[in-house]
């Protein structure tokens, strides 16, 4: 998570950031907060692996790969995340002079993991940029949560930074795609072939998206 900024209102009593008010006893935003570097961050960390392997004669030649992808996504408080996994073999081979054979197979895995709503549904980047005010801070003097605004139906950025730094709400979506293939050439005559291939895909996708609570407060 995220380190916070510091805006304890003890560092400059003549300017506090965030003040009680003596009439309602509610918190009252006076800030000068950067939500934007608070929210983003622009430096995601990426781990490539791959691995090849082919061989064979001038008669039969396979190839077998497989890679694997994790990328760190933008949010700077509770980073999304994403994942992919391939992996592809071919097979060649030439039976008689007059007929070669193929196949192929490749399988390709994703997932896709960010705290909040539901984004394909949209509303996460667009409610970050939302009513967050550079008066206004993310958290109160007491570690709490900043949700609603004084004489204001506002939210800072839509709750989702306070979901993003204290919520449980997930949506993750996983997408598998497997592709086979078989074939075979025949070589009618010099300059005449013939090419048959058979080809079947199939593809499953699966969400899951989960809704939680979390705490603020308006009062000390």
């Amino acid at each position: 998570m995220l380190e916070e900024r510091r805006y304890d209102v003890t560092e400059n009593p003549a300017r506090p950031w965030v003040v009680v008010d003596p009439q309602d006893g509610r918190y009252h935003y006076y800030g000068n907060f950067d939500w934007f570097n608070y929210i983003f961050d622009f430096s995601q960390p990426t781990w490539n692996h791959n691995l090849n392997v082919s061989g064979g004669t001038d008669k039969m030649n396979y190839m077998i790969s497989g890679g694997m992808n994790d990328h760190d996504g933008l949010y700077a408080l509770n980073t999304d995340k994403y994942s992919t996994r391939t992996l592809m073999a071919k097979f060649n081979a030439e039976v008689t002079p007059w007929l070669r054979v193929f196949s192929t197979a490749s399988l390709f895995k994703s997932k896709y993991k960010q705290p909040g709503y539901d984004y394909e549904d949209g509303g996460n980047v667009g409610n970050l940029t939302f009513h967050a005010m550079p008066w206004v801070v993310p958290v109160n003097p007491d570690g709490t949560n900043v949700y609603l605004l004084p004489k204001s139906k506002d939210k800072p950025a839509d709750g989702f930074a306070a979901m993003l730094r204290t919520g449980n709400g997930f949506t993750q979506v996983n997408k598998t795609e497997q592709t086979y293939a078989i074939g075979a050439v025949l070589k009618v005559m010099e300059g005449l072939e013939i090419t048959g291939k058979f080809t079947y895909r199939n593809y499953a996708k699966e969400k899951l998206a989960r809704s939680a609570s979390f705490q603020y407060a308006i009062r000390p």
